[in-house]
């Protein structure tokens, strides 16, 4: 042991938190004991200073003004949601959408769209786009398990590229408060924005779902329910998978008339208030700044300014449907509150993993058990950085898929990885470029793993809520989508071993999309279909 850590005993809590997740399921459990166990190492067995040394530090955490942001950007958008399901809007936005549906193809190129603009929450678009597609998809006669793989992918995937969502402030907020992250000297915004193109996964995920639409390819699993639906009319396979939930909540409270134009309304506030907000927080911290708009809006705060963009969308919506007769107050006011409410287990995985952050990535005299200090000091100067990223790519999927929860993998690897990345790459004297580089491409394969993880697990919340919204066995949805996972997975893979030896992250997506596209003609097969009626 050292001034900075405890020797081997500083990865127990990790190792803990790592192996009840993956043994128990259940995240919230695991990040607690796995917190626990760090203060035992730290102040022994004395279980009234444990209790006041976590509290202590459970309050630091809560209070200071950046997390404190977080939480009520997380409760608001929660309630937002909540207003938006209530109302029927999506339900509304979707029936509006299906007019224009007039060939079966064109079926999952609406999911694929309609995934897309539902970003600002997994939850939320895994149940409205599933709920909405499906009506049109079975009279298309699209498999279940085609449409609940088109929902189930685009749902986290695209919460993690666009910028207002609650994905994206938990991922900068576990990057922000990492050991290394200060060095880096750039706003958590503009962090986040320069991981877009190292997404390898996600972004491959999103291509792979449009050329299936384009070449009508599948696996044999998915390729057999294609046919299957088509072909004999049997929407999903009940009898190989099991049975499917068929009926879905209506909104029976909800009297007045709501149009598609209700569901667009909230979404293009969010968005233009938050744009808005970027540039205006900035300079109002900072009056006098000569700054253009570009520049302030990735210098500025990000907790401020997505707060303040969804408070005025979320106010502003709230009133929006009371003036329409949507909702009258008291209804209003149970969809906020009820939105919030589904928002309780997100906040305890974000400040759970706030605390273990902290007790793993600090030094001992900080109040951490230095696990990045100490991974660090075991690392020779000659390991080969270039293959960290592919290391934390290959962890977030296992721990992913084996706990079924981004969140909870972006808690547990994010505070390990970035510090580790920045201090070998000080140690080996890399410059700026280089470390700033290695850290995008590092953060960006734990998101992609863990993006995986959430496609891959059965036991993935996102993924039952796909099945559930869509009327898919969910055998039958976890099954079908495996094989379409995977290839991404190893084709992202070889991407980021690439682009940490090459130190360009254009070339290690192109890499992984090349890759996976050869994959994909190599192993699946057209779809056949009997009738010649078959609308392309």
């Amino acid at each position: 042991m050292t001034h900075e850590h405890f020797g081997l005993l500083s990865i127990l809590p990790a190792l803990i938190a790592i192996t009840l997740a993956v043994l128990t399921k259940d995240v919230i459990l695991s990040l607690a004991l796995g917190i626990l166990s760090g203060f035992v190492i730290m102040y022994g067995f004395d279980p009234l200073l444990l209790l006041t040394k976590i509290s202590d530090l459970l309050v630091l955490k809560l209070s200071d003004a950046w997390n404190l942001r977080i939480i009520l950007f997380v409760i608001l958008l929660g309630s937002l949601i909540g207003m938006l399901s209530k109302a029927g809007a999506v339900a509304a936005f979707g029936k509006s959408s299906i007019k224009v549906i007039k060939k079966r193809k064109n079926v999952l190129l609406v999911t694929w769209i309609m995934g897309i603009i539902m970003f600002i929450d997994d939850y939320f678009s895994a149940l409205s786009v599933g709920s909405v597609m499906r009506p049109v998809s079975d009279n298309h006669r699209v498999s279940r398990a085609k449409l609940a793989y088109f929902v189930h992918a685009t749902a986290p995937t695209i919460c993690v590229l666009i910028p207002f969502s609650s994905w994206v402030v938990t991922i900068n907020s576990q990057i922000k408060q990492a050991e290394g992250f200060k060095e880096l000297n750039v706003s958590e915004f503009s962090f986040f924005l320069q991981m877009i193109p190292y997404n390898f996964y996600v972004i491959s995920t999103l291509v792979l779902m449009l050329v299936m639409w384009l070449t009508n390819r599948d696996f044999k699993l998915m390729k057999e329910s294609e046919e299957k639906a088509y072909n004999e009319g049997i929407l999903f396979n009940s009898q190989k998978y099991g049975a499917c939930v068929e009926h879905l909540e209506e909104h029976e409270d909800i009297k007045a008339k709501v149009y598609w134009f209700d569901m667009l309304i909230p979404l293009l506030l969010l968005i233009c208030a938050c744009i808005v907000a970027f540039p205006l927080s900035y300079y109002l911290d900072n009056p006098n700044s000569a700054l253009s708009i570009m520049e302030a809006t990735t210098q500025s705060d990000s907790s401020k300014a997505l707060l303040y963009g969804l408070v005025f969308s979320s106010s502003t919506t709230y009133l929006y449907f009371i003036s329409r007769g949507i909702f009258t107050i008291k209804i209003a006011s149970e969809s906020f509150i009820d939105g919030i409410k589904s928002m309780v287990p997100a906040l305890l995985i974000l400040s759970l993993a706030w605390i273990i952050g902290h007790t793993l990535s600090k030094s001992i005299t900080d109040g951490g058990v230095g696990l990045p200090i100490y991974l660090s000091s075991i690392l020779n100067a000659d390991f080969p950085i270039a293959i960290i990223p592919f290391i934390a790519f290959i962890f977030a999927c296992l721990i992913a898929i084996a706990t079924g929860t981004s969140w909870g993998t972006f808690g547990i690897m994010i505070p390990i990885m970035l510090p580790i990345v920045t201090s070998l790459a000080n140690i080996q004297g890399l410059p700026y470029e280089n470390i700033l580089n290695m850290s995008l491409l590092t953060m960006s394969a734990v998101v992609s793993g863990a993006i995986f993880g959430d496609h891959s697990s059965p036991i993935s919340d996102t993924g039952i809520l796909s099945s559930t919204a869509t009327s898919c066995p969910h055998l039958e949805h976890i099954y079908t989508q495996i094989p379409y996972t995977l290839m991404v997975a190893v084709a992202s893979g070889l991407g980021f071993l690439v682009a940490g030896f090459i130190n360009n992250p254009l070339i290690g997506l192109s890499v992984s999309l090349v890759f996976m596209i050869i994959m994909f003609f190599t192993l699946t097969k057209k779809v056949k279909f009997k009738d010649s009626h078959y609308q392309e």
